[in-house]
């Protein structure tokens, strides 16, 4: 719990903990589709595509990435700033 209060320093300062996060945000993307799906199945109403689309993360088809945006602070003075985008499906090669 401590080091929320330097989560954002952490993300700006050092590339290693940007992917950190990065993938701290795509593992929880997944974890709130499988929660949705399951939560579909349990009211009677399964969502085929959503299902679909778990399988084929799960044999390894398909992966997760969060697009990573970085600004210098060199740009109207603002403080350098990593932003992390929405969570894309890429098929794995």
């Amino acid at each position: 719990m401590a080091i929320a209060g330097y989560w954002a320093y952490l993300m700006v300062c050092t590339p290693a903990w940007t992917c950190v996060a990065a993938k701290t945000r795509a593992h929880r993307a997944m974890c709130r589709a499988r929660a949705y799906g399951i939560l579909r199945i349990e009211a009677g109403k399964p969502d085929a595509k959503l299902e679909q689309m778990l399988a084929a993360l799960d044999a390894g088809r398909y992966r997760t990435e969060v697009e990573v945006r970085r600004n210098s602070g060199k740009e109207r003075g603002r403080a350098a700033q990593a932003r992390l985008g929405a969570v894309q499906l890429r098929p794995d090669r």
